[in-house]
Order: structure tokens, then C-alpha cells, then sequence
């Protein structure tokens, strides 16, 4: 996996969004790192407990930026963030109860580049794209 291209995807201009979208790169990237090694069973506790809160810090970040500025893409947008946290708790659960496997390594490499092509590459650019055709140059907390 090349990481560093990954963080590059999902780069919209937005300093904040970026950051966090840096992160959760790292997040993922270091659930992948372990694969499907038992031993790292502790270790995956401790990431998926930092990847949940920093999903949902973001997704309430760039949630509240979007009414801000009136995104008309909104409804879909949260519908999106739904989606992407049910998978996620799937995967979370199925680490938890089965721990790590190569089967499961496979669903959350297809999550990441769900996320990655899907979510960030599309939707995420196209709220980017409508602040700087309006003009806006959104600054989320």
C-alpha cells in the first residue's frame, strides 16, 4: 500500500478536513499493518477505539461546515457518513469477536478504498469544488 499516495487522494484544500483525512489514512493503514496476526489483538483495540473517535469527530466537523454554508449536497452527504459508519462497525465487530484475519484484512483494504475512491474522491471533492465555485473558503473547528 503506498501511503503516502493514499493521504495525497484524499487532499481537498481544506486544512482541517486534510488533517483529519491524514489521519484516518494512518488509522486504517496501521489496522492493515497488522493483518492478520493474533498477537496484535490489544494493539487493534487501541486503533479501532481511536479510529471511532476521530470518525466521528470528523464526520460531525465536516457535517456542521456543510449546513454552515448551506451544502445542497447535505442530506446525501450525512446519508454517505451513515453508510460508511455502519461498515465500519461491521468490520470493528467482526475484529472483535473473530480477530484478526486475512478474510477480514481483505474487507477493510475494500474499505479503505471505498472510502478513498467513493467518498473522499467524489463526494468530499464535490462539496470542495461547490466552496470555491460560491467563493467560500470554509475554515470547520
Amino acid at each position: 500500500m503506498a501511503e503516502i499516495n493514499r493521504k495525497e487522494e484524499t487532499l481537498l484544500g481544506i486544512a482541517r478536513i486534510d488533517e483529519d483525512h491524514g489521519k484516518l489514512v494512518d488509522l486504517l493503514g496501521r489496522l492493515l499493518a497488522i493483518g492478520s496476526h493474533q498477537e496484535g489483538l490489544n494493539e487493534i483495540n487501541g486503533i479501532l477505539g481511536e479510529l471511532d473517535q476521530l470518525t466521528h469527530a470528523h464526520f460531525a466537523r465536516e457535517e456542521r461546515m456543510l449546513r454552515e454554508h448551506r451544502y445542497p449536497g447535505l442530506v446525501l452527504h450525512v446519508d454517505a457518513h451513515r453508510e460508511i459508519k455502519n461498515r465500519l462497525d461491521e468490520i470493528k465487530y467482526s475484529l472483535l469477536q473473530k480477530g484478526p484475519s486475512h478474510l477480514l484484512n481483505a474487507r477493510l483494504e475494500e474499505f479503505l478504498e471505498y472510502w478513498l475512491l467513493r467518498h473522499v474522491r467524489e463526494m468530499d471533492q464535490a462539496y470542495a469544488d461547490y466552496f470555491s465555485a460560491q467563493g467560500i473558503r470554509p475554515d470547520p473547528e
